[in-house]
Formats: C-alpha cells, structure tokens, sequence
C-alpha cells in the first residue's frame, strides 16, 4: 500500500507460553512476546535506551534477533548495556539489537517484553477458511499525512479485489468494512462480522444521555430546593431595584462555579483512584497479554490520563446540562412577586 505513512505486520500467537532461560540455573523467566516487523516502530513510539529496532533484513531473513524492554534486561543480564549480547528464549539463542523503555502494560496494543521478528513466530503461516485466505495476523495503518482515511480504505479495498480475482467463481473475499479506525477496532470482535458503527455510536449516545440525564434532574431538584430558601434575598434584591436578568445572571453564575470546582475535584479524585487501583484495573480489562514481568510498569502518561478533546467535549456537555438544571429554577424565583418573596420564610 502506498496510502499510509507505515504499513506494520504482527503475527498472533495463541496459547503459547515463552520462557526466558536465565543464567546460573535460576527459574526460567515468564516474558509476553510479540511478532512484528521493522516497520512496527514507526507506528508505535518507544523509546530506546540502547540500540536500534531490527531491520527488513533481519525480518526477511528470520533472524533470531530481538528487542527488550529495561525490566527484561536487567533481569536477564543485569544491566541495559547489552546491545550484540546473546540470551535464550524458549532454548533458542537470541541477539539483542536494542533495549526499549519499558511500555505501560495498559497499552494492550504494543505491550511486551521481548519483540522478535515476525517470521520467527510458529503460526505466521498458519492459514485456513475459504481459499485459504485467512491467517493469524494483524495489520497495524498509520494514518497518511496527506489523504485522508477514506483514500487508504479505498486502496486496501482495491488490493482485496486484485488479491480475489484468482478465486474460483462464487467466492468472495472481504475485508468487513476495515481497515478500522482504533476507535472502531474496539468494538469489532473477531474478523467475520462486520458491525454497524452507527448503531455503535447511538447506543452508547443513549446509554451516555440517560447517565447524564438523571443528575441533571437531581439537580434541578437541589437547585430548586435551594432557591425556595433563598426567595426573601431574592425579594429584598427586587425590592431596591435589581431587575430579573440580575438574579438569573447570578444564580446562574453561583452554580456554574460550583460545577467548575465540583468537576475539579471529581476530576482530581478520579486521577488518583487510577493512580492507587492502577494494578486491578488492568486485572477488569480484556489484555492481550496476562502475564507481566514482575515490576513491569502500569504507569499511565499524562497523555493517556488527559485527552483534551474528550475533555472539553465532557466539560461542555456538564456545563449545557449545569445551564438546563438551573434555568428553571432561576428563572422561577426571578418571576415571583416581591410581596410574596420577602414575606417568604428563609
């Protein structure tokens, strides 16, 4: 494909366990492990603290040559510097072309410990279905900078149809609507259905109304209750010659305040449940992996913790409901009559 920046190829094992054989006759190492290919690093950023990525050689000629994250390095060998060094994975002898820092294992996606070259794995010729046309591998796109996704769907669907014309008549290969957007491969399982996104989307719309619609209610409520033990202030203010909007201004103000504080420390207080339950969270995910090296890191980046998009679309959405939940109620006590207003019980 010419469309993307990068076009990256990972092979999927299922039920394989590998084991790093440690020096001086120690317990084997339990280590997650990846099958990718040279262009994997472009579309996923690591950080190397030693060394370089193995190259389209390395992959073509299946190589035994590996990548390893920090925790891995130090484990086996005792330090990073360990670039050229040889270790044994499942008794076969591996060179280590570089050391990567270790990746967060709430990134399902890129986790691992030790990346080898995809040709090396036991299923990247494992194939079955129709016309043998289906396989254990996943295809990572990175979106072009010039063209938009649209352009790289229509190329993938141009390749599908030359790659299915030696098909015998009747047969048909599809890719399902994909390639997918990330957002869109969350909610795609399995390779032979093809989900309706829009319906998607809708349902968790909905789902995402009625959260929101039953505190704005409770609000309004809170609100409301609040205003009626507020109505002789509001009365007197009439009375020496505030106008309506005033008071609509400024109940809306005192509440658009406590929304913005309130959010504050939602926010904050949301941050550190994830900060101290961090390790079970990730227990409740579905991982493609399950089992980390023991120290390996569950930290989340300030970028993973913080999207501003989906942020201020949050904060929109809270201050529009803020603004429904509290309308009525100021507007209500805005309208009563000053006679009735200050002869009110506060």
């Amino acid at each position: 494909m010419q469309k993307p920046e990068a076009v990256a190829i990972e092979s999927i094992t299922w039920g394989e366990e590998f084991f790093v054989q440690l020096p001086s006759n120690s317990p084997q190492l339990p280590v997650a492990v990846r099958f990718v290919d040279q262009n994997y690093w472009k579309i996923f950023p690591f950080f190397f603290k030693q060394g370089i990525p193995f190259t389209e050689e390395d992959v073509e000629s299946g190589i035994r040559t590996a990548v390893i994250s920090e925790t891995t390095a130090r484990k086996i060998f005792g330090r990073i510097d360990v670039e050229g060094d040889y270790f044994s994975l499942n008794f076969n002898q591996y060179r280590v072309a570089g050391v990567v820092k270790d990746p967060s294992f709430a990134i399902s996606r890129s986790y691992a410990n030790v990346w080898v070259p995809y040709t090396l794995s036991p299923t990247v010729y494992d194939v079955w279905g129709p016309n043998q046309s289906m396989g254990a591998n996943s295809v990572y796109l990175l979106a072009p900078s010039k063209g938009t996704v649209e352009d790289v769907k229509k190329e993938a669907g141009e390749n599908v149809r030359k790659y299915a014309t030696g098909f015998p008549e009747g047969d048909e290969f599809s890719l399902n609507g994909q390639p997918d957007r990330h957002w869109q491969s969350i909610f795609r399982f399995g390779s032979t259905g093809n989900p309706d996104f829009t319906v998607v989307v809708l349902i968790h719309l909905l789902i995402l109304l009625i959260l929101l619609i039953i505190p704005a209610v409770s609000l309004s409520g809170m609100i409301d209750s609040r205003m009626e033990r507020r109505i002789a202030e509001s009365g007197v203010r009439r009375a020496f010659g505030a106008p309506n909007r005033a008071i609509l201004l400024q109940v809306l103000g005192e509440n658009m305040l406590f929304t913005l504080l309130g959010g504050g420390v939602g926010l904050l207080f949301s941050y550190l449940i994830i900060l101290i339950g961090r390790n079970r969270i990730m227990e409740l995910g579905q991982m493609t992996v399950e089992v980390p090296v023991e120290g390996t890191s569950m930290a989340f980046t300030p970028g993973m913790l913080l999207n501003l998009p989906v942020f201020m679309m949050a904060l929109l959405i809270c201050i529009l409901l803020n603004l429904l939940s509290a309308t009525i109620p100021a507007w209500k006590a805005s309208r009563k009559q000053i006679v009735y207003s200050l002869n009110s019980k506060q």
